[in-house]
């Protein structure tokens, strides 16, 4: 006997109905689901986006109300504030900037007590821009921070200060429409965040800046090629620092500040054993104008000690550095003008002034008439063919038009005055060396032996001082190149395949030149120059530069000053060390396949006081 089915195949039919009508629903909601997660991840793509615009724009800002980068200037800081903004916020570099001066003045005696604020479109993103921002703005006390809301945060004045005018607020906010989402009757959002940062005018921290560029808005003021490198190592806590005052106003399109030309090209500043990161500090206007960005430049927190990338890390704003901190220990005078270098007002004394007066007018007269303190060089003497000292403790005035070095000269004494040009110059692999601080007695090419305690002077009166093929050792010494009768010439240790230079600044404290291995304000190398750039009269030969390097090693120790001039650093691979030693000129660029290695330290160099700029909300 057959048994009946306890469900029909037609009951079963009519429940696949049901099934359908199931699978459909679970579909939608997982499309629906996909889509809100989808628009969800474009909303917090735009929160990351607004934060860090906004914590960058308002930090560039806050740097244009530090003092100490000259008078603190609202409308510098919004239009500052604007260009990190465009720079950064996708769609919004075609935005006009609103900072109309009735607003952000230029100038001010006095901190406005109305806040200030502009509110403009950049793209898709809406932009609100305030100054000054008050202890009880809500920018301060209700800070924007995702996923705490109606957080508030206490005034610390420690971290905060008092000064409203020393503070800008940069809000980006944007409002999406949902693509997928809108199905399911969610059609669109807002995001905003904002930051706000101050400058400190009341107190100040130093940097320690192994290198630092014055160029104030030429193109390619810092670069390197034939597959050598720049690199600014820490000092154990304290990262490398890198700094560049141009603006890259001269550079057109597909020109940059900073150039590494080719992959085998270095720009590094390293990290801090802390973690604290490195930085290449820049003025760049518009941000992207420090360099290429998508070829050369390392990713956020890339590592500079390994990354690929040919400048590492990423540029970040700054104030102008500009000559006045080096001016004001060394060459302390009302004489001097912004934007360049402000009027000493700290009462130090001016050494490089003092050397002046003393010795521009010194003439072969005054050698002979004080015998008894100086030695004159002369004639024949003026090109050295056999070993020769003077170490008997006596300053030495050489005479002569070219005084050709081509054997060993040892110097002692505590001042040379040479009236010409200085050309040591040996045959290839000479073992001969120009010495100066020399006391007389072991080898004078050795710059560790029989090394004088006592400052030495050497006194470019006017000349070139240009080095091929010979050592050239001047420990505990510094080197002055007086440029009033012709500013064209040149300091060029950098011809030849051998012998070395060494060159170390006096390390006494107590003496004028403490730190300082050379100064000069030659302007080799420029072939133009306006009158708000640097005070030379535009004849220079560009093919004249200053030259450090192409021997086989290289020793620096100090600072080495030419803030008018181009200097190029060259040297044979693997051959060359800087890493005491701070380098403050016009251009520098490197070549020759070596690799320049710089390290802060504040017992051989100077440290910037740059003032407080941080980001407080």
């Amino acid at each position: 006997m057959r048994r009946r089915p306890l469900v029909s195949r037609r009951a079963l039919r009519d429940e696949c109905g049901a099934y359908a009508i199931l699978y459909g629903l679970v579909v939608v909601v997982i499309v629906m689901t996909a889509a809100i997660v989808i628009d969800l991840s474009s909303m917090r793509e735009d929160r990351r986006i607004e934060r860090l615009a906004a914590d960058a724009a308002a930090t560039a800002g806050a740097m244009e109300l530090n003092a100490l980068a000259g008078s603190a200037n609202a409308q510098s800081a919004c239009l500052k504030a604007w260009s990190y903004l465009k720079a950064n916020l996708p769609d919004a570099g075609s935005a006009t900037p609103e900072c109309p001066l009735d607003s952000f003045p230029d100038a001010f005696t006095a901190c406005p007590d109305d806040v200030r604020s502009v509110t403009s479109a950049a793209g898709p993103w809406a932009i609100t821009i305030t100054w000054p921002v008050p202890d009880d703005d809500p920018l301060m006390t209700d800070p924007n921070v995702t996923g705490r809301a109606g957080y508030t945060q206490p005034l610390d004045p420690e971290v905060d200060g008092n000064d409203a005018c020393g503070r800008i607020g940069v809000s980006v906010g944007r409002d999406r429409e949902f693509v997928l989402a809108g199905a399911g009757g969610f059609f669109g959002a807002s995001t905003q965040n904002a930051s706000v940062a101050r400058a400190d005018d009341g107190t100040t921290f130093s940097l320690e800046m192994p290198l630092v560029v014055l160029d104030q808005s030429g193109c390619e003021p810092l670069q390197v090629d034939g597959g050598s490198s720049i690199i600014v190592r820490n000092n154990g806590i304290t990262p490398g620092r890198i700094a560049i005052d141009s603006t890259g106003a001269e550079c057109g399109t597909s020109h940059y500040v900073m150039v590494a030309n080719g992959s085998t090209n270095k720009i590094r500043a390293y990290n801090g054993d802390s973690g604290a990161q490195g930085r290449i500090f820049t003025v760049a206007n518009p941000y992207d104008k420090a360099a290429n960005f998508a070829a050369d430049v390392c990713d956020e927190n890339e590592d500079p000690a390994l990354t690929s990338h040919s400048i590492c890390p990423r540029p970040v704003p700054f104030i102008q550095i500009t000559r006045k901190y080096w001016d004001w220990p060394y060459h302390c005078t009302t004489a001097t003008t912004a934007p360049l270098s402000a009027p000493c007002t700290t009462g130090e004394p001016d050494h490089i002034g003092d050397l002046q007066d003393a010795f521009q007018e010194f003439t072969r007269s005054d050698a002979l008439a004080d015998s008894t303190n100086w030695e004159l060089v002369e004639g024949a003497a003026c090109r050295v063919r056999t070993p020769t000292q003077y170490v008997d403790g006596k300053n030495v005035f050489v005479n002569c038009p070219n005084f050709k070095v081509e054997e060993s000269v040892t110097f002692g004494g505590n001042l040379v005055i040479f009236a010409g040009d200085v050309t040591p110059e040996g045959p290839s692999g000479s073992p001969a060396c120009i010495r100066f601080n020399y006391a007389g007695v072991g080898n004078p090419c050795d710059p560790v032996t029989a090394r004088r305690t006592d400052e030495m002077r050497v006194y470019l009166k006017n000349g070139n001082l240009t080095r091929r093929n010979i050592n050239f050792v001047a420990p505990e010494t510094f080197i002055y190149q007086d440029t009033s009768i012709d500013e064209n010439v040149v300091i060029d240790f950098g011809t030849g395949s051998a012998g070395r230079v060494y060159i170390s600044a006096p390390t006494n404290d107590t003496k004028p030149f403490f730190n300082l291995a050379i100064w000069s304000e030659n302007c080799a190398g420029r072939s133009d120059a306006s009158p708000s750039d640097i005070p030379c009269d535009g004849d220079a030969t560009p093919s004249s530069t200053n030259g450090l390097g192409s021997s086989t090693q290289l020793t620096l120790e100090g600072i080495f000053f030419f803030p008018n001039a181009d200097v190029k650093l060259g040297g044979q691979p693997g051959a060359v060390g800087i890493d005491r030693s701070q380098f403050v000129a016009w251009t520098l660029r490197a070549s020759g396949g070596a690799e320049f290695g710089l390290v802060p330290n504040p017992e051989f160099t100077l440290e910037i006081p740059v003032g407080g700029v941080q980001l407080i909300r």
